[in-house]
């Protein structure tokens, strides 16, 4: 795997992390105010996040979406990020 092709991967899961974190928002679950700072300026502004920022938004992406999936709204929170997606034209 070259430079380009991990960097590349890293801002696909950025993107998923980001997405899942503001769909479970608009479905009313929080995440650390800092996390939902850096999702919207990361896919809406497009800021750069640094490794220290990957981390910690994978986590709580990951705290994220074990609620969603113990609430049984995976369903539904799919449906959110397509929204989500749809609206950034990805």
């Amino acid at each position: 795997m070259t430079t380009t092709d991990n960097d590349e991967k890293t801002i696909r899961n950025g993107v998923g992390w980001c997405v899942r974190i503001l769909a479970g928002m608009r479905l009313g679950y929080h995440v650390q105010g800092l996390a939902e700072k850096i999702a919207y300026s990361y896919l809406y502004e497009g800021f750069k996040m640094s490794c220290n920022d990957i981390g910690y938004i994978e986590w709580q992406s990951n705290w994220m979406n074990s609620q969603i999936v113990e609430d049984n709204r995976t369903d539904e929170a799919n449906k959110v990020a397509i929204q989500i997606m749809e609206e950034l034209r990805l």
